[in-house]
């Protein structure tokens, strides 16, 4: 009968063992999740990485931002071709096209390879919402100036047109 008591005693004391490991080891995981949670490193906004995509051959780069009650962009875009390009257009537009960001006129004639140009554009309709998550559609419209045709009055005639995404979070203004 002590040997029966004994043995319920062991798996008894066995059980409590295993529950006060393994609950101290949930413990710590509930507390690191808390901590991510609120660090705000799992939350949608944290996960989505900025990005403006138009292909290698013109990098670029932005700043989207509220000022004024309005939204805001600063993009600067590259020449990464290995000659010399005149940029016709350039358009940014929401994904559902209601909306455009103006620009200003370009004021270049031709953008030399590895040059960069800075644009400033105000978004038509109302003002995005501070710190959102917004998608855009870039198009650049260029012509090409290689070298070969510089005796001939330096640019192709032929319009080519780059599309891809822009993909940024609004910093809100500056108070």
């Amino acid at each position: 009968m002590d040997n029966l008591r004994s043995a319920h005693r062991q798996r008894g004391q066995a059980a409590v063992e295993f529950l006060i490991t393994y609950g101290w080891a949930i413990l710590a995981l509930v507390l690191i999740i808390a901590v991510l949670l609120s660090s705000g490193m799992l939350s949608p906004t944290f996960m989505i990485a900025q990005e403006c995509n138009i292909g290698s051959n013109i990098p670029c780069d932005f700043l989207l931002y509220n000022q004024g009650g309005q939204s805001k962009i600063s993009l600067e875009l590259a020449n990464g071709f290995s000659y010399k390009i005149k940029i016709q257009r350039v358009t940014l537009q929401t994904l559902d096209q209601k909306h455009e960001f103006a620009f200003q006129s370009l004021a270049i004639d031709t953008l030399e390879s590895g040059g960069t140009i800075k644009l400033n554009g105000t978004l038509s309709g109302n003002a995005l919402q501070d710190s959102s998550i917004n998608r855009f559609v870039l198009t650049v419209t260029y012509l090409s100036c290689p070298l070969e045709l510089s005796s001939t009055g330096g640019c192709s005639t032929t319009n080519h047109t780059l599309s891809g995404r822009l993909t940024g979070k609004v910093n809100p203004e500056a108070k």
